[in-house]
C-alpha cells in the first residue's frame, strides 16, 4: 500500500500483531482458527487516536513459521501527522474480554 500523492492528507500505520496458541486443538478447530487470523480477524482490532475510533483499511497474514504461532499485518490509515495512541482487541471468542496496547505515554 503506499498513499496517493495526490492526497497526502493521510498516512498508514502498520502492527504486526500475533496469537501463540499452547493447546493443540483438532484439525477441525484448527482450520477454523486459520479462518478467522486469515479472514475476520482485523475486524476485530481498533486504533485510537485523539479520541476516533479506527477500524483497519487491510490485513495480510503472515506465513506460519511455527504450529502455535499465527500472526498477521493489520493497517489503519490515520490523518497525517497524528500517531495513534492505543490498539485495541475485542475478542470475539470471549466478547467480555478485550485487550487494551497502549502505544503512546502521553
Amino acid at each position: 500500500m503506499q498513499n496517493d500523492p495526490e492526497n497526502d492528507e493521510t498516512a498508514f500505520h502498520s502492527f504486526k500483531v500475533g496469537f501463540e496458541d499452547s493447546l493443540k486443538a483438532d484439525p477441525k478447530a484448527e482450520k477454523e482458527i486459520q479462518k478467522y487470523i486469515d479472514y475476520t480477524m482485523y475486524k476485530d482490532w481498533r486504533v485510537l487516536s485523539n479520541g476516533d475510533s479506527l477500524l483497519p483499511v487491510f490485513s495480510q497474514p503472515v506465513v506460519k513459521k511455527r504450529d502455535n504461532l499465527r500472526e498477521s499485518i493489520i493497517v489503519f490509515e490515520l490523518p497525517k501527522g497524528v500517531a495513534p495512541d492505543t490498539l485495541v482487541y475485542y475478542d470475539q471468542f470471549q466478547p467480555e474480554k478485550k485487550n487494551i496496547i497502549i502505544l503512546s505515554g502521553k
